[in-house]
């Protein structure tokens, strides 16, 4: 039987700290010595489902109240991206429920570039201010890894990988887990939140000696 390892990454494409994950998973990658028999796939999380896009004044004074020192916390998230070699511009995201960014981000699977599609949104929404709530503007990027924008737009226009969507996120929250990131190596060694290459490293051995 040949040996290879999966690696599932539930993020959501708002997140600020999945873009770090990925950052983190992609650097282990590069030190693992199977680092060809890797496949990974990245899972559907919405951390605001159900929620209009608004900005992410709004949504951090929703969720520390009024008067919440905004300029301060996003200067830090900037910080920590900037620590992981990623251009964040955090003053002019948008916050609210990624249904639409995760149904291209599905799509993409099924076509084999979804790493590609997922860096690109991350790119888009952190450093190029574009706006991922908008269906236009994701038929335009996903043109851009080479997907085909009328199937991309012919897709969104309907329902099609809404339920790919919802059945990623069913699946984590059965785990007791209820943000994001998440790694789930091999359907057994789990990891929350962003973590070191080092500690990624001895998980992927762990996974691929325990086969």
């Amino acid at each position: 039987m040949t040996q290879s390892i999966t690696v599932e990454f539930w993020n959501d494409l708002i997140c600020p700290m999945c873009p770090v994950g990925n950052v983190k998973l992609k650097q282990t990658l590069e030190q693992f010595s199977h680092k060809d028999k890797v496949e990974i796939i990245y899972r559907s999380f919405r951390l605001r489902p159900g929620v209009p896009p608004h900005t992410v004044k709004e949504y951090l004074e929703r969720n520390h109240g009024k008067g919440t020192d905004v300029p301060s916390i996003l200067a830090q998230v900037e910080r920590m991206g900037a620590d992981a070699g990623l251009v964040y511009k955090m003053a002019k995201t948008l916050a609210g429920d990624t249904m639409e960014a995760h149904r291209v981000m599905q799509f993409a699977r099924s076509e084999g570039v979804q790493m590609q599609m997922v860096e690109r949104i991350y790119k888009a929404h952190f450093a190029e201010e574009e706006n991922i709530f908008d269906k236009d503007t994701l038929v335009r990027l996903a043109g851009e890894v080479g997907l085909d924008r009328n199937a991309v737009a012919s897709m969104l226009a309907g329902d099609t990988f809404k339920k790919e969507v919802e059945a990623d996120e069913k699946a984590v929250r059965q785990m007791g887990i209820s943000d994001v990131p998440f790694f789930l190596v091999n359907g057994e060694i789990a990891a929350r939140g962003i973590q070191t290459p080092e500690h990624f490293l001895s998980i992927s051995n762990r996974a691929w000696e325990a086969q």
